[in-house]
């Protein structure tokens, strides 16, 4: 308890990292669940009465029992094993395809790509949570983000649910914009081909 500002400054700090983070990670918010757990913890030992070491014992009953749960059913292994089937295709793919010098975008498998392919890869989603709307950002903070990143290809993941609304607004904008040049089961390659005047347009949608 003597500790306790250590860890909320340690909160804090990271909270404000990860808001200024600007590429979509989800992910990252996950150190952050210990340090809750133990300040829920040490608030109940500070508060009179029973109940709130009630609410936090029921809570830790809760995650504990959960976690179990997904563990023995082989929930755990699902969003990597999801992420392992899209990655493989989308290697082949870049490699057949995709320039030397091109850039690729992709909301969450661009540090994959870096590593697997010869190409260069950027974050294709701004991360913005809490915040109104989507956590991926609107098609004018995609568009942003791919300018930001010097994009020519752009990768999508999970069957287009990141960049749908997005490529659908650049259609709208600029038609012929965006092809789709290979795709596979849940993901797809697409060139984007818009030239300056498209871009100045693009980056200031909302």
């Amino acid at each position: 308890r003597r500790g306790a500002r250590t860890p909320l400054l340690w909160v804090l700090a990271y909270a404000g990292t990860l808001w200024l983070w600007p590429y979509h990670a989800p992910r990252l918010v996950a150190p952050l669940a210990p340090v809750l757990v133990m300040g829920a913890a040490v608030a109940a030992a500070a508060l009179p009465g029973r109940w709130p070491g009630r609410v936090v014992a029921a809570w830790a009953v809760l995650l504990v029992a959960a976690s179990a749960f997904a563990a023995v059913h082989g929930d755990v292994r699902r969003p990597y094993e999801v992420r392992q089937r899209l990655l493989a295709p989308a290697v082949q793919a870049i490699d057949r395809v995709v320039e030397a010098d091109a850039v690729v975008g992709a909301p969450e498998l661009w540090p994959a790509l870096i590593l697997h392919t010869d190409r260069r890869a950027a974050p294709s989603a701004p991360f913005r949570p809490g915040g109104p709307g989507p956590s991926w950002g609107s098609p004018g903070d995609q568009f942003r983000a791919w300018e930001a990143g010097r994009v020519d290809y752009l990768l999508l993941e999970l069957g287009g649910r990141i960049h749908g609304d997005a490529l659908d607004v650049l259609d709208g904008l600029c038609p012929g914009a965006a092809g789709v040049v290979a795709s596979w089961e849940g993901g797809a390659l697409v060139r984007l081909a818009w030239d300056e005047a498209c871009r100045r347009r693009a980056v200031v949608v909302e």
